[in-house]
Order: C-alpha cells, then structure tokens, then sequence
C-alpha cells in the first residue's frame, strides 16, 4: 500500500480513491485534490488529442488523400470528454458565489442593479439588455395570468368593453365641463365666442345665459 500510495500520488490521483472505507467524493463540496486531478485529466487528453490528430494527418498525406481532398488542419478536430462532473460543480460554487456578491451590491440603494450585474456576473451589456426584454415578457406574461385567473379566459373582451364604457363616460363628463366653461369662458377672454360641442341638442342652448360683454377693467382686482 505504500508504493500503491505513492504510485498514485505521482498519477495525482486523489488519496481518498484508494481507501475503499472513504466513499467518493460526488457532492457539491470538491476537494482540492479532485480539481487538480481534473485539470489533470484534462492536459492528458490534450497531448492525447494532438498526438492523435498529427499521426491522422500523417497518414492522409503518406496516401495522398490530404493533397486530393485539399485538406487543413483546422478541418480535424479532436477532442475527448472532459470530466465535467467536477467542472459542473466547480462553475456552481462559482455561480454562488458571484450571485451573494450580486445580492449584496444590489440591496445597497447607492448601486445601480445594471451596473452590478455587469460587475459582479460578468454579463455584457447585450446580455443586460436580453434581460430585461425577458424580464417585460414575464411581467406580461403575469400580467395574463392574473387576469385569465380573476376574469376567466375571456378577459380581453371584457376589459375592453370596459375600458369603451369608461371612455365614454369621460367623454360625457368632459361636455359637461364644456358646458360650465361656455358662461365664464366668454368673461374672461374678453367677447370670445364658444362653439357648443356637437353632442349637445340645439333646443338645450336655448336655456343658457348669454355671454358676458366684456366691461371695462376694474382697478380694485389685483394685476389689472
């Protein structure tokens, strides 16, 4: 077990694998010596993949097929699976910890939550804007929800046949303010002349006081 020990140390192979009462280390926890293995892991399969790759193109030419086909180099890519288990939860921890920091710049009211996301997640400024046209969509998207929940699946129809009634009675009420305005209107702009609003019968004009002939100006009111 000594040499074993060494044997795989040299292979840098984590020392928790050779002891079969230490279980594996699978979790979002990663040691150390897991990482570095699989970084390890990962430069071997690269000299792998070159080696691979140059005696291929070797070959190809050694039987004129590279010349024939007019092949290059970047046409070949070879690449083995790398050991994404480790990687997947190293870019996890990452995430976590740049989502606290984000959370924590964010709360504060001196800094802008855009600028945080550009700072702290490393999002560009396309990115930025991605999000928050998805960000509209949800909140429409809620909106929809809210309303199919509370007026039911037709809720377009009535709402607009309540914004329609809503309309109109402010149409009606802004006659009526043209109404109040056609006495006073015509005192304080001197003799100018009100035209009814078109809604208004001819026989209801009847009954409303004639404008006011403009007077000469009072001293005792102020700014005259």
């Amino acid at each position: 077990m000594y040499f074993v020990k060494k044997l795989y140390a040299s292979l840098k192979v984590p020392a928790n694998r050779l002891e079969p009462e230490s279980s594996y280390n699978d979790s979002g926890s990663i040691l150390r010596e897991e990482l570095s293995f699989a970084r390890f892991l990962i430069r071997l399969q690269d000299q792998f993949a070159d080696g691979i790759k140059t005696s291929f193109e070797t070959h190809l030419r050694l039987n004129d097929i590279w010349d024939e086909y007019k092949l290059k180099s970047n046409h070949l890519i070879l690449e083995f699976n790398p050991p994404s288990n480790f990687h997947k939860f190293r870019e996890q921890q990452l995430l976590e910890l740049k989502m606290n920091n984000y959370n924590t710049m964010a709360s504060g009211a001196d800094i802008s939550s855009s600028y945080a996301q550009k700072k702290y997640l490393d999002w560009t400024d396309k990115e930025i804007e991605h999000n928050r046209n998805w960000a509209k969509k949800d909140a429409a998207l809620r909106f929809e929800l809210a309303q199919i929940e509370t007026n039911g699946p037709n809720w377009r129809e009535a709402f607009t046949s309540g914004a329609d009634g809503e309309e109109g009675g402010m149409l009606s009420m802004g006659g009526m303010g043209g109404m109040g305005g056609m006495g006073g209107g015509g005192g304080l702009g001197g003799g100018e002349t009100v035209l009814p609003p078109a809604d208004i019968p001819d026989d209801a004009m009847d009954d409303a006081p004639p404008p006011m002939e403009p007077g000469p100006a009072d001293s005792s009111l102020p700014g005259t």
